[in-house]
C-alpha cells in the first residue's frame, strides 16, 4: 500500500513554493527545518531565524546534503550549485578561468614588447644621426604601440570627435538606503477567491503579511527590532498589531498569515490595496519599508517597519 505524500514536505523541500508559505510551515512544523532551510527560495530573514532558534537543523541540513539534493526530489537532477559537488565545480571552472586569463596576459605582454622592439629598430635605421623626437618618451610612458605620437597632431575638430562622451558611474544605492520608483500602474483590484473572506497581502521582501477583512485588519511581521528601540515587543516568533471593532493594539499570539491555498497579493513600494473599510499601503521611510493601514475616511489605524510602529 503506498505511502501518502506529505504535501508540507514537498512544499518546504519545492524552489517554487513562495517565501511566505515556507514561513508559515516553519511555524507549523519544525521537523521539516532543514528541508526549508535548503530550499533556496526561502528568504534570508528567515534562514538568519532558522541559524539562531534551530542551528541542529541547519546543521542537518548542510552535513547530510539536504541543501545539494533539495531540487532533485522534484526534477530528479543533480544537486544544484551550493552543495558539495557544486562547489568543487565552481572551483574548478574558477582555476580554469584564471589559467586563461594568465595565458592571455601573457600573450599580450609578449606583443608588447615584440612591438616595442620593431619600433626601435626601424626607427634606428631611419638615419645616423635622428633628430630627437618624443616618440619614445611616449612609448616608454604608454607601453602600448597604439599610443605612438604622429608627426601631424589631430585637429581640435578631430579630438573633439574622438573624445569619448562622458559617462556616469552607476551608483548602488542598497536595499535600506532609498527607495525603489513606485510603481506607475493602475492599482490591482483584489481578487475574489471562494471560501476566502478576506484580502492576504504581503511584500517581495516577505517579512510581513496582513489580513485585510471587510471591517478589520490584522498584520504579522517577523524580523524587527523594537525592543532596541524602547518599544513593547511580542515575545512570540511574530509580532502582530490588528485593529477590530474600534479596538486597535498589539496581538501578541496570533497570526496574519493565511492559510494554504489562500491568493496573495504582493505590494511594491508605493502600492497599496482597499477591502471592506480598509486600505493598507506600503511606503519607503527611512530606507525601510512600511505598512499603513487606514480606514476610507483617511484616519491611519496602525503603521509598522521592521524598527518601529505606532497607532492611530
Amino acid at each position: 500500500m503506498t505511502t501518502p505524500l506529505d504535501p508540507e514536505a514537498l512544499a518546504a523541500s519545492d524552489p517554487r513554493t513562495r517565501p511566505a508559505e515556507l514561513a508559515r510551515i516553519a511555524n507549523l512544523r519544525p521537523d521539516l527545518h532543514s528541508l526549508i532551510y535548503a530550499n533556496p527560495s526561502a528568504h534570508l530573514e528567515l534562514k538568519q531565524w532558522l541559524e539562531t532558534y534551530y542551528p541542529e537543523a541547519v546543521r542537518r541540513a548542510v552535513v547530510n546534503g539536504t541543501m545539494a539534493g533539495s531540487i532533485a526530489i522534484h526534477q530528479g537532477g543533480s544537486p544544484i550549485a551550493g552543495g558539495r559537488t557544486g562547489a568543487s565545480e565552481h572551483k574548478s571552472q574558477g582555476r580554469s578561468r584564471m589559467t586563461a586569463w594568465i595565458a592571455l596576459g601573457v600573450a599580450a605582454s609578449l606583443l608588447v614588447v615584440g612591438a616595442v622592439y620593431g619600433v626601435f629598430l626601424l626607427r634606428s635605421d631611419d638615419s645616423a644621426q635622428p633628430a630627437p623626437s618624443t616618440t619614445n618618451t611616449t612609448l616608454a610612458e604608454n607601453a602600448d604601440p597604439s599610443a605612438i605620437s604622429t608627426d601631424e597632431a589631430p585637429s581640435p575638430e578631430q579630438a573633439e570627435s574622438t573624445t569619448p562622451p562622458p559617462t556616469e558611474d552607476p551608483v548602488s544605492l542598497g536595499p535600506r538606503v532609498a527607495a525603489p520608483a513606485p510603481r506607475t500602474s493602475s492599482e490591482p483590484a483584489p481578487a475574489q477567491v471562494r471560501g476566502q473572506d478576506y484580502q492576504l497581502v504581503d511584500s517581495d521582501s516577505a517579512n510581513f503579511s496582513c489580513e485585510i477583512y471587510s471591517d478589520w485588519v490584522g498584520c504579522s511581521i517577523l524580523e524587527r527590532s523594537y525592543s532596541d528601540n524602547g518599544q513593547a515587543d511580542c515575545t512570540d516568533r511574530l509580532f502582530s498589531i490588528s485593529s477590530r471593532a474600534g479596538t486597535v493594539g498589539k496581538a501578541c499570539g496570533q497570526q496574519f498569515l493565511g492559510k494554504e491555498g489562500d491568493r496573495v497579493m504582493e505590494l511594491a513600494i508605493g502600492d497599496g490595496v482597499t477591502y471592506g473599510n480598509t486600505r493598507c499601503e506600503v511606503t519607503w521611510e527611512g530606507g525601510l519599508e512600511t505598512v499603513t493601514c487606514s480606514n476610507l475616511e483617511g484616519r491611519v489605524l496602525f503603521s509598522f517597519n521592521s524598527a518601529r510602529y505606532s497607532f492611530g
